[in-house]
């Protein structure tokens, strides 16, 4: 790990345990994982776009979490080689909360998203239009790829798409207001916090380096499973996370006991995480390659000329003549 990315997550870690509710999907450690995998299944035609908008040593972990930092910032913030002025009001671009209990899911979207597009869905697709477009400046493009690098992996967040609606009509705020204790003791937690940190065991979590588990994970996927993510659409990326809250999440919560954290609860639940940022990172990947490839080249016409090579003697004779009887 690089001196600036052990300063960020130091810094990171300090600012969490001043919350009891970290808002942070997937944690840094989660993100970088994301964009580690993508990073290694882009296109040559991707790359070479992710160079030209990041710069020659660019990748897409150095922007996997800019999209966090700037939600709560006081200042600018730098994000690779470029920075970020502080962006509060894109807090609510980072989920779509979909009711656990809603009849008709698919549906439910469009009512999350509202009109103006605030929800992850719609920024992702807005952000990857504006890699498409060839007209988009240069901090366009870099700001939409941060977005659309972060925005993935927070879709991929089973809570980012879920969220139940308590007695009194509020929102639980896609579990974080579901507060949570550990049975070995410590630091209690919420329900949306503790998603975000199923990926690092706790012995580990200081110690947790982004490239080995993007290096393991990355080995776990098969070339068959990537090709059937990679079609899925980013409304069935959101229904695959709601329907993993809907049946286990919210199920194991309410059931006795289920707001207390066992370290069995956590092994039962960390494959099916680690599975969500394989996906992620599949799809990420998968996003690019279209947005960053080429215009295709325009069929060549089908129109042929006619050739009057080898016409031209029996035009001339049929033409010649009539012409020379004119002139006498």
């Amino acid at each position: 790990m690089n001196t600036r990315r052990a300063v960020m997550t130091s810094f990171l870690i300090a600012v969490s345990l001043l919350f009891q509710s970290k808002l942070w999907a997937w944690g840094p450690v989660g993100h970088d994982v994301v964009a580690l995998i993508a990073d290694s299944r882009l296109s040559p035609a991707a790359k070479n776009q992710v160079a030209a908008i990041l710069g020659p040593d660019g990748n897409l972990e150095q922007v996997a979490n800019c999209a966090d930092w700037i939600k709560y910032a006081k200042q600018d913030v730098s994000c690779g080689n470029f920075s970020l002025p502080p962006m509060p009001e894109t807090a609510s671009w980072h989920f779509i909360d979909i009711p656990i209990n809603s009849q008709d899911p698919s549906g439910a979207i469009t009512s999350a998203c509202g009109p103006d597009g605030n929800c992850s869905i719609d920024q992702i697709e807005s952000h990857l239009q504006i890699l498409s477009d060839a007209s988009a400046t240069l901090d366009q493009k870099q700001q939409a790829l941060m977005f659309v690098t972060h925005l993935v992996g927070d879709l991929h967040q089973p809570l980012h798409n879920a969220t139940e609606i308590l007695p009194d009509g509020t929102s639980d705020r896609g579990g974080n207001l579901k507060k949570m204790t550990f049975a070995s003791g410590g630091a209690a937690t919420n329900l949306h916090a503790l998603w975000d940190d199923l990926i690092e065991p706790t012995s580990e979590a200081k110690n947790m380096d982004p490239e080995s588990l993007a290096q393991t994970l990355e080995g776990e996927i098969s070339d068959q499973d990537a090709a059937i993510w990679a079609n899925a659409s980013l409304a069935d990326m959101a229904l695959e996370g709601y329907a993993i809250a809907q049946n286990q999440i919210y199920p194991d919560y309410h059931a006795p006991g289920g707001d207390v954290v066992t370290s069995a609860y956590e092994d039962e639940m960390r494959p099916v995480a680690y599975l969500r940022l394989e996906k992620a990172g599949v799809r990420l990947a998968a996003l690019l390659n279209k947005a960053f490839a080429p215009a295709p080249v325009p069929a060549p016409s089908s129109f042929e000329p006619i050739s009057l090579k080898g016409k031209l003697p029996a035009i001339q004779k049929l033409v010649f003549p009539a012409v020379s009887s004119w002139g006498r």
